[in-house]
């Protein structure tokens, strides 16, 4: 059996945080360093919301950390972040 058979399967998830191409210049692409700070998620389910602060962790060395975590329905929101969190 080659090696790379025995690899383990690659998981992607891709998140569209806006190019910015056609924000005016003076806005830093419509304020695009904030967006790499500060990542929200819509729709996660029960079993996501173990899962998603346990991958942040694994994320650029730990940088990130869940900042707000809705929990009072089955169709939740996260949001993640490198920015100190101050308040929750």
């Amino acid at each position: 059996m080659r090696p790379e058979a025995q690899a383990k399967p690659v998981r992607i998830v891709t998140l569209n945080v806006l190019h910015g191409l056609f924000c005016p210049s003076e806005t830093d692409y419509c304020h695009a360093p904030d967006r790499a700070e500060l990542v929200g998620l819509q729709e996660i389910g029960l079993g996501q919301g173990e899962l998603i602060p346990e991958a942040a962790e694994q994320v650029c060395g730990g940088r990130y950390e869940v900042a707000w975590q809705a929990v009072d329905s089955a169709d939740r929101e996260m949001v993640v972040t490198t920015l100190p969190i101050t308040d929750r």
